[in-house]
């Protein structure tokens, strides 16, 4: 299984919970894929590492949003509008990674999850809980029975 997990919002309001998780899956052969909205630059990049290992969280591969200027408009729907395609750019990932479960905060990156890969499971995280959203759009807590 390939599960993405986002850092702002996500993996930085439980990171207990994060980290459990990751050693738990990681250390099941699941491939862990922490994926930001973070722009690409090797100080964005060595802060985020380092934001990763204080938390204890074992991932795969960490990536970062390239810089604007570097995100080809061919790689996106015509009809997105500009300010949405570095967020564009985690479905993309999603995409390309063959991602099977993604935990994200972002209400917008959830509804572009379900508009173009309507197969992959996703989890919200709001107030430092974990919600799994439905198909209807409706969440669910973790206890509740689908």
């Amino acid at each position: 299984m390939v599960i993405q997990i986002d850092i702002d919002g996500t993996i930085n309001q439980a990171p207990a919970i994060f980290s459990a998780m990751t050693k738990a899956l990681g250390g099941n052969g699941h491939r862990i894929l922490v994926v930001s909205a973070r722009v690409e630059d090797s100080e964005s990049r060595e802060f985020t590492t380092k934001q990763l290992r204080e938390w204890r969280i074992d991932y795969e591969e960490l990536i970062l949003t390239p810089p604007f200027r570097q995100l080809i408009p061919s790689w996106f729907p015509p009809n997105l509008p500009l300010e949405q395609r570095a967020i564009f750019f985690k479905v993309m990932t999603a995409r390309e990674r063959r991602v099977d479960v993604a935990f994200e905060d972002d209400g917008l990156v959830i509804d572009l999850f379900r508009a173009y890969l309507p197969e992959m499971q996703v989890f919200q995280v709001l107030d430092h809980h974990v919600y799994r959203l439905k198909s209807d759009a409706a969440m669910a807590r973790p206890d509740e029975k689908s």
